[in-house]
């Protein structure tokens, strides 16, 4: 899902990014308070009291714009430290490319395991240190690399 997608989705539901990006329980905090936000909003308008309806309409209000604003937040610097990994997940898993084709078996399977570690929901990452530990001869790290690649897909 593209960034400015996400980001308008933020504004439009908060946390709706955040629960697309990271799902589970804590995204739905921005939600909840957006979905406050509105019930004081439409509490407002059901007010006769126009001093009452002006306060809850500027508390709703306000309370919906902390949560766009918190959840883009949110998203935001999640996305960031998304970036950061693939930037160092990228790193590794190039030089344990050129490792292996410089059949430098040893540094290879060292990159390869600290892929893994960076990444150790990505089935290619165990697939390459199946293929590296089975050049270096190691049958059991590679079966054990084959059996966790194909338990993630």
């Amino acid at each position: 899902m593209t960034r400015p997608l996400l980001v308008a989705l933020n504004a439009l539901v908060p946390g709706a990014g955040l629960l697309l990006q990271r799902p589970g329980l804590l995204p739905l905090v921005p939600a909840l308070v957006g979905v406050a936000g509105l019930s004081v909003l439409v509490a407002a308008t059901l007010a006769h009291d126009l001093p009452e309806a002006l306060i809850a309409g500027w508390v709703g209000l306000g309370l919906w714009t902390l949560a766009v604003l918190g959840s883009t937040l949110w998203w935001w610097a999640g996305e960031r430290v998304l970036a950061r990994d693939l930037v160092a997940i990228r790193a590794v898993w190039r030089e344990a490319a050129e490792r292996y084709l410089r059949n430098d078996l040893v540094g290879a399977t060292s990159a390869a395991r600290r892929l893994t570690a960076l990444a150790p929901a990505e089935p290619g990452a165990w697939r390459l240190l199946e293929m590296v530990t089975r050049a270096a001869g190691d049958g059991r790290a590679a079966a054990a690399a084959a059996a966790r690649a194909s338990a993630l897909g």
